[in-house]
């Protein structure tokens, strides 16, 4: 099974602790490291250690891992304690330092082979969330211009039509025109209507869950009554003005019936009374 050493210079990289450092892998099961050109993996540098020799050799046995010394009169460190043995086992994560050299020792794993059983589970999963999503658009965009609302909430759409109408019509009566009511008639008018509405929108509060549609549709026919109206107390219109009184006329009307009534009864009363037998 094979392993790799991450290298780093301290001394070099020093100033920067993010300088990214170099990288051996080894094949085989043992590795030689040190300054000589027989090593596995040479280290060369003017500040460090010089000469031509080995340091130490990293062995593996299975997937145990050995440090053998190599120069006797060099000093190790495995995680930061210093090491006289001649052979020091190790562990996949280990940091092995010399002068300013550090060594991260870790093992490699086989790359685990293809499942074809999660491959299919996961096409498998990855099929039946796009049906999913398809599924879910046809619901969206095609089902609504498929459906009558008209049809499946008649009841529905005449009360929110009734409630909304009651609304729009206490809003107006609420914010009339004062010049609107100049007229007796007209400000009687608006003052009915606006009691009327009044006593529609208490009667809603109370009953609205237990109103039939039937009651439902005369309520509204009787607030489309009642904004029109309205509209006729704002034109004017609910009661025209009466046309002046013909006073001249009627006074002539009047004498001439009345001297009629006179010269009728005179004549009557000028006849000869005849005698009785």
């Amino acid at each position: 099974m094979p392993f790799q050493l991450i290298i780093r210079n301290n001394l070099k990289h020093d100033a920067d602790s993010f300088t990214g450092s170099e990288l051996g892998v080894f094949e085989q099961e043992t590795a030689r490291i040190g300054s000589s050109d027989e090593c596995d993996c040479q280290v060369l540098d003017q500040e460090g250690r010089g000469g031509d020799e080995v340091w130490f050799e990293i062995e593996q046995r299975r997937r145990d891992f050995f440090l053998h010394r190599r120069a006797a009169d060099l000093e190790i460190y495995i995680n930061h304690q210093l090491t006289l043995e001649p052979t020091t086992p190790l562990t996949s994560g280990d940091t092995i330092r010399v002068g300013h050299w550090t060594f991260r020792l870790q093992r490699l794993s086989d790359r685990a082979r293809a499942v074809v059983r999660a491959d299919w589970s996961a096409s498998l999963s990855k099929a039946l969330i796009a049906t999913l999503i398809l599924l879910q658009l046809v619901i969206a965009l095609w089902l609504p211009g498929q459906l009558n609302y008209a049809q499946i909430v008649p009841d529905k759409i005449i009360e929110q039509e009734t409630i909304i109408l009651l609304d729009h019509t206490r809003r107006h009566a609420a914010t009339f025109p004062r010049q609107s009511l100049e007229r007796e008639v007209d400000r009687a008018a608006w003052r009915l209507v606006s009691a009327e509405l009044d006593r529609i929108a208490a009667y809603m509060r109370r009953h609205q869950p237990s109103i039939t549609p039937y009651h439902w549709q005369q309520i509204n026919r009787d607030l489309s009554m009642y904004r029109d109206m309205l509209d006729q107390i704002s034109d004017q219109e609910l009661v025209p003005n009466p046309p002046p009184p013909a006073i001249d006329q009627a006074v002539q009307a009047l004498v001439r019936a009345t001297a009629y009534s006179i010269n009728d009864n005179l004549s009557q009363s000028r006849q000869p009374m005849k005698d009785n037998p």
